[in-house]
């Protein structure tokens, strides 16, 4: 995803919700496993906790692109909700990683 930082100061890191790590999910077989992390064109360091992946040790001027590239990997837990499958329904709600929000408060990455 290319996206431009349009907060007002330079970024030293980025977080991107996987939702589909939620307690809800996995207790029925649900996971998003992420690799191969870069950011304009140079690999990341980066941590998964929980439903929170941080890429950090960046320097993203603002006003400026970036581009982020990854590997993720989707498992879909056997149930009835908006990511999951039952019977022959199947739902893809939220199953890739999704930049979090970024606001007054921060980054927004509450489970």
């Amino acid at each position: 995803m290319t996206f431009r930082n349009n907060i007002k100061n330079n970024l030293s890191e980025l977080y991107f919700n996987l939702w589909g790590n939620a307690e809800v999910f996995e207790e029925n077989g649900g996971r998003m496993d992420v690799s191969k992390i870069k950011v304009n064109g140079k690999k990341a360091d980066f941590e998964v906790n929980d439903t929170a992946l941080h890429i950090h040790h960046l320097s993203l001027q603002k006003n400026k692109k970036a581009t982020v590239t990854m590997d993720f990997e989707v498992s879909l837990p056997e149930q009835q909700d908006r990511f999951g499958w039952d019977g022959d329904t199947v739902s893809f709600g939220n199953w890739f990683p999704i930049l979090a929000v970024y606001d007054d408060e921060g980054w927004n990455v509450d489970p």
